[in-house]
């Protein structure tokens, strides 16, 4: 049984910052929100989460319409697959800022941190690209062709300053969600989005042929990134003007005590990327000689699925934002609408296949054969679980982190990444007399584990901590 003292102990950790009545927009702490509010608030970052996952599908549209269009959008993959790795730990600013961005001593801390991580990966990958240890690394490691990894390479160079302008603008957008100012972020995903149609619009019959494909693709998400990151930074100059001088809590945040609240997030980011090229590379053992078919229909059940999941990808700072609200009312409706959303989406999902929209996104975007349309449409439906689950699991990866429990989101991370390993292990030796399954069914299954571990290791971890707290 718990002592008095570590009950204590663990209460004291941010919960007890539900510090700001005026937080989200309520004056009365105890009055119970009405849905249409929280969904007012929750409305911009829906949609930008939608626009995150709309810049590379634009991007590759353009390539495709360019000369040597396979050779471009295949040295675009590999370019940008070794960009989101870099990137991994820059993206996990946002719950940094959402979870600790409380006062303007804090703000100001995690903008000096973040200058210095950005220096330091910057360095890092520098270090890659420029050097002997990039062939070594994509031709050797990965496997690539030589001429595709050298037509990456300009591309790869250009990444390396795209996750700055990310990170400067997720540690902002943080800062703003917690204190309630929603629209501001939702605005700077119109800036991104207008932002890349106009740099692609400009740069491609000004500097087509003079800087190749994948490199001018890459300069575009970089321009478009480094507008939504200004629009971000000047609006929290103007909206956190109000944030207190000191955190509520009394104890000025330290460098040491973010440093252990950032790091376990930067590993799991980097776990989360890891497991795409190792999905990817099951897949292909167990398909063998149709794995290029295979990886075909996986990938486009995979890019249309996130077409509509896209609208979850903030909802873990959300989740962040209203478990630290001082309204239990306001944490309780919060939580139902977030997982109100996320059924709404499988239903969407679920719509889509059932109905001619999925295949007709099928033959637009991706002049599918038959045989990957059905592949596709086959895989798209068992995939119709995962929003729910997804934001189930945002819900309460949010709630740890509000805790401080970044550790606990890490092992997460881990044991998720062991269950993918071992899922697509079993289906690559197929230990049993039963007919073996294809590859994308394989990838839906794995996927769903993943979900599914998530979800019970996050919601032990939330179950604990609320009986503790309580």
């Amino acid at each position: 049984m718990r002592s008095s003292a570590h009950r204590a102990a663990i209460a004291a950790v941010p919960v007890a910052e539900r510090e700001t009545t005026a937080q989200l927009g309520t004056p009365d702490v105890a009055a119970a929100p009405r849905y249409r509010e929280l969904a007012v608030f929750l409305g911009p970052l829906v949609f930008t989460g939608l626009m995150m996952t709309a810049d590379t599908p634009i991007v590759n549209a353009v390539l495709a319409r360019q000369t040597h269009a396979q050779e471009a959008l295949a040295a675009f993959v590999v370019a940008f697959s070794l960009a989101m790795l870099y990137e991994a730990p820059h993206i996990m600013m946002i719950e940094t800022g959402t979870t600790l961005a409380t006062s303007r001593q804090a703000l100001a801390l995690l903008r000096r941190f973040y200058i210095a991580l950005a220096l330091l990966m910057g360095a890092l990958g520098a270090a890659v690209v420029f050097s002997p240890l990039y062939p070594a690394l994509v031709e050797g490691v990965m496997g690539i062709p030589v001429t595709l990894a050298e037509a990456a390479r300009p591309a790869l160079a250009v990444f390396l300053l795209w996750p700055v302008p990310i990170g400067w603008r997720r540690l902002h957008q943080g800062a703003l969600i917690r204190r309630g100012h929603s629209r501001a972020v939702g605005a700077g995903a119109t800036v991104r989005i207008v932002a890349l149609l106009g740099t692609l619009a400009l740069l491609v019959p000004v500097l087509g042929g003079v800087i190749p494909g994948p490199a001018l693709g890459a300069l575009a998400m970089l321009v478009s990134v480094s507008a939504e990151s200004a629009y971000t930074h000047v609006s929290a100059g103007r909206l956190l003007a109000d944030l207190p001088a000191q955190p509520p809590e009394g104890r000025p945040l330290t460098m040491r005590a973010l440093w252990r609240f950032f790091w376990p997030l930067a590993g799991t980011s980097v776990l989360s990327t890891l497991g795409r090229p190792i999905l990817s590379a099951g897949l292909a053992a167990a398909a063998g000689a149709g794995a290029d078919a295979a990886l075909a229909a996986w990938g486009v059940a995979w890019g249309l699925l996130f077409l509509i999941n896209g609208a979850t990808l903030t909802l873990g700072q959300v989740a962040i934002a209203w478990d630290v609200h001082p309204s239990a009312a306001w944490r309780a409706r919060g939580d139902r609408m977030i997982l109100a959303l996320g059924a709404a989406l499988s239903v969407l999902v679920l719509a889509m296949v059932l109905t001619p929209v999925a295949g007709w996104l099928l033959d637009t975007l991706y002049e599918a054969t038959p045989a990957l349309r059905a592949g596709a449409l086959a895989t798209l439906l068992l995939l119709v679980p995962v929003p729910v689950v997804f934001t189930a699991n945002a819900l309460l990866r949010g709630k740890l982190i509000a805790r401080r429990q970044t550790r606990l989101v890490q092992r997460a991370g881990l044991l998720d990444l062991a269950v993918m390993s071992a899922v697509l292990g079993l289906g690559i030796l197929w230990p049993v007399a039963l007919p073996h399954p294809a590859a994308p069914t394989l990838g839906a299954v794995t996927m769903l584990a993943v979900y599914a571990t998530d979800f019970l290791i996050l919601g032990w971890g939330v179950r604990t901590h609320q009986r503790v707290e309580g």
